[in-house]
């Protein structure tokens, strides 16, 4: 039972996913973007300005690409596990321009002392266990 709620937001999340796949091969999206795409293309030739941007865009995402697949991993994979996630979210807490007062460390241990009363370790275990093998 403790469980519950996370197990019905990863099932939304994947119904959500899977129906946008199915719409978007259902539609030939792809198809129309790449004939969209080469129209464009088709205008733009000799219009310096133009001519280049797809191949630009497209080398600009080549690029990024490592960087994309690496935070997938964190922030899909690692920040998967409540207690990563929230762990990053309490040093962000104490890097913020407040983090000193007395206020703020009273907050923290409220949040704290909340997130160990509902968190299933062992389930958090596993998560991280299963999100870190990749590395």
């Amino acid at each position: 039972m403790k469980l519950a709620s996370s197990y019905a937001g990863i099932a939304n999340y994947w119904k959500f996913f899977d129906g946008e796949t199915k719409q978007l091969l259902k539609y030939d999206i792809y198809g129309q973007k790449k004939a969209a795409e080469e129209k464009f293309n088709t205008w733009a030739k000799g219009k310096t300005e133009y001519q280049t941007l797809f191949a630009d865009w497209g080398k600009a995402y080549e690029d990024w690409k490592p960087y994309a697949e690496e935070r997938v991993y964190l922030n899909e994979g690692i920040l998967g596990s409540p207690l990563a996630a929230f762990a990053a979210s309490v040093r962000m807490a104490v890097t913020a321009k407040n983090a000193g007062t007395e206020e703020a460390k009273k907050q923290l241990n409220t949040r704290r002392a909340a997130f160990l009363e509902a968190e299933d370790r062992p389930s958090d275990e596993n998560i991280l266990a299963a999100s870190t093998k990749c590395f």
